[in-house]
């Protein structure tokens, strides 16, 4: 990928698509629409969450939160789902743990946002996604 495709979509407003994510990342999208077709055929869930990771990391400017620096914010969308005729049941969690101490996240680390601002815009531009990897 030439790098002045990549610095073409420098801003959050012009990813627009999946494509788009995959260029500001510096992948070639044809290439990773291949991969996630075989991949499909297995398990569709794992399409969704490797589309959303790359389109979290376009809106990121690929660049990780550091998270050894708690003073970071860091940000991660949450959603209360309501029942209706195309979602008929909600869905819930349960955690057993008997040792005293633990260390755990309820987080991806690759589904984080760096800004609220990119939080709301992937979610508004991106929303088949996240129902695709959260429902």
């Amino acid at each position: 990928m030439k790098k002045t495709e990549i610095e073409k979509k420098k801003s959050m407003e012009d990813l627009k698509t999946f494509e788009d994510c995959c260029i500001a990342t510096g992948r070639d999208p044809e290439a990773i629409q291949k991969i996630f077709d075989l991949i499909k055929m297995v398990v569709p869930k794992i399409v969704a969450d490797s589309k959303l990771a790359i389109v979290i990391e376009a809106i990121n400017k690929s660049i990780e939160p550091d998270w050894s620096n708690w003073n970071e914010w860091k940000y991660f969308p949450r959603f209360k789902v309501v029942k209706d005729k195309s979602k008929p049941s909600g869905f819930g969690l349960s955690y057993y743990d008997y040792f005293n101490s633990l260390t755990y996240t309820l987080v991806g680390s690759r589904l984080t946002f760096r800004s609220l601002e990119g939080l709301r815009y992937a979610w508004k531009q991106f929303p088949d996604l996240y129902e695709a990897v959260y429902l």
